[in-house]
């Protein structure tokens, strides 16, 4: 049985909204972009994007600590030991972004003693925010026409979502295989989330190393959806649990699979 989550992540929706607006008048201006220590790109828009949910969430639910890509690692470290904290990716799909494409989101969740509880995924460009509170999972777009987000089962052919950074080929054939998968789509960023959500896929491999950040709401809306996110091993992912925020290797789809 899931737990419902203490807070209400609701409450952000609107300011996740706003954030997501920020992004798109961000996008249209000749942005300026360092290479952080990892060599990932990082735009003038993650920060201000940052800083303004940030601020949405101390205003919200102040006494609840923060763990975003662009915070100090001081602070993320302070909130990792918590185990109870918010979880934040300003911009997941940065690069993206930066070419003007559409393909970006941002992702918010709120973690409790270490397990995604409630999460927020906007894709900003295309006007739909999916989340879930408590044990329902929602999608909403731009009109604000909400519909339940329920991942089904596989009845026929089974599509599988990974990476457009993984590359190998001999490993592949082997995880179709191992999960009988018939169709493989490559995508980046948290759009795979989204696919899935909808039904469009019937699994996700989450086969490249990746953030915990990256994850972490769209684990939330899965759990929420019916869903199951396990590492390879298939135990649950946790959050926070690593200083580096390092994530496994994962698996994505129905819990009726």
């Amino acid at each position: 049985q899931i737990m419902r989550s203490q807070i209400d992540i609701t409450m952000l929706l609107q300011a996740i909204r706003q954030a997501g607006e920020l992004c798109l008048q961000y996008q249209q201006k000749n942005l300026s972009v360092q290479i952080k220590n990892d060599l990932s790109p990082v735009s003038e828009a993650d920060l201000a994007v940052n800083d303004f949910i940030n601020e949405a969430i101390k205003l919200n639910f102040p006494q609840i600590d923060i763990v975003s890509e662009e915070n100090n690692p001081a602070a993320n470290e302070r909130a990792r030991q918590q185990k109870t904290f918010f979880m934040l990716d300003p911009i997941d799909g940065t690069k993206a972004f930066i070419k003007g494409q559409k393909q970006f989101a941002i992702s918010l969740a709120h973690i409790e003693n270490n397990q995604p509880m409630a999460g927020i995924l906007y894709l900003p460009a295309y006007g739909d925010i999916y989340y879930n509170n408590g044990q329902k999972a929602y999608k909403a777009d731009q009109q604000e026409q909400r519909t339940y987000l329920n991942i089904t089962a596989c009845q026929a052919a089974k599509t599988a979502l990974i990476s457009g950074r993984f590359k190998d080929q001999a490993k592949l054939a082997e995880y179709k295989k191992k999960y009988a998968i018939d169709n493989i789509i490559t995508m980046s960023s948290a759009m795979k989330f989204c696919q899935l959500l909808d039904n469009k896929a019937n699994i996700l491999l989450g086969l490249v190393p990746t953030k915990e950040w990256d994850l972490a709401a769209a684990n939330a809306i899965i759990n929420a959806a019916e869903g199951l996110m396990d590492d390879l091993n298939s135990e649950r992912l946790s959050y926070g649990l690593r200083a580096d925020f390092n994530s496994n290797l994962f698996i994505a789809q129905s819990a009726h699979n």
